[in-house]
């Protein structure tokens, strides 16, 4: 009885591991698959970003991105970079909530919340 139940649980833990394996595969081809899509997106879409990024500039000074810090999985931290669609400084003249007609709005940035 004890052999069959060391052979038993032997074949289990084989088992298991075999889900494990398959699960690390799984997120290492799903990873690769998201690394890949961003990839070509970035080569199609760059002309598009540049442009968008010559109109912020000539429309209003300061700088072209918009950087923030969010929440992820697990509350960890990232930062997210965003083009500029209100004018430089414009939480402290308002707060972060816009609303329709908000004049910090950039005319650049109007049209690009319209497409979003």
């Amino acid at each position: 009885m004890q052999k069959r139940l060391n052979v038993y649980l032997g074949e289990k833990s084989r088992a298991v591991m075999g889900i494990k394996r398959h699960l690390l595969y799984r997120r290492r081809f799903k990873r690769l698959i998201g690394f890949m899509i961003s990839f070509i997106s970035l080569l199609v879409l760059w002309p598009l970003m540049i442009i968008i990024a010559i109109l912020i500039r000539c429309e209003s000074d300061g700088s072209i991105l918009f950087k923030q810090e969010r929440l992820g999985n697990n509350q960890r931290g990232f930062t997210i970079y965003k083009f500029r669609t209100m004018i430089p400084d414009a939480y402290q003249m308002g707060g972060a909530k816009s609303y329709d007609g908000d004049l910090r709005i950039t005319k650049v940035g109007s049209f690009l919340r319209k497409q979003a």
